[in-house]
């Protein structure tokens, strides 16, 4: 949202009430992992055999992972990105999350350099804080 400040414009973050939350503990974050796991799977037109074999993993550790019951070490996520031919970020982008990036991504459109990269920082930041505090 944009707001005048002093004769200038300047971008407030405060998100829309109608747009989905991100997940706020640790289950809510497995179960969207999960979601998004089984959304790109589908996509492939893999069952989860197929998908269990390409990871050589056990269909009941995919099927866990799905419902968001476990969680993939780093290992496996390499192996579930390298199966669906992408990258490990992309396994994170839930709609949830992905709806706030593209925000992000218009808020900053035609910013100049410096305000990107303090973005960019504050953006780290909370990311690695929210990582501490989820272990």
């Amino acid at each position: 949202m944009e707001v005048e400040a002093g004769g200038r414009h300047t971008w407030c973050m405060t998100p829309p009430r109608s747009r989905p939350s991100a997940p706020k503990t640790k289950e809510q974050t497995h179960k969207a992992f999960g979601r998004r796991l089984k959304s790109l799977r589908q996509s492939q037109g893999w069952n989860q055999e197929d998908f269990a074999s390409q990871i050589e993993m056990s269909v009941d550790a995919v099927s866990s992972m799905e419902r968001g019951k476990t969680f993939a070490s780093l290992d496996t996520l390499s192996k579930i990105a390298a199966a669906l031919k992408t990258d490990i970020a992309t396994l994170f982008e839930f709609e949830e999350h992905y709806a706030n990036v593209r925000t992000i991504q218009v808020l900053l459109k035609n910013q100049p350099p410096e305000v990107i990269e303090a973005a960019e920082h504050q953006i780290r930041a909370l990311v690695d804080l929210a990582k501490r505090l989820q272990h």
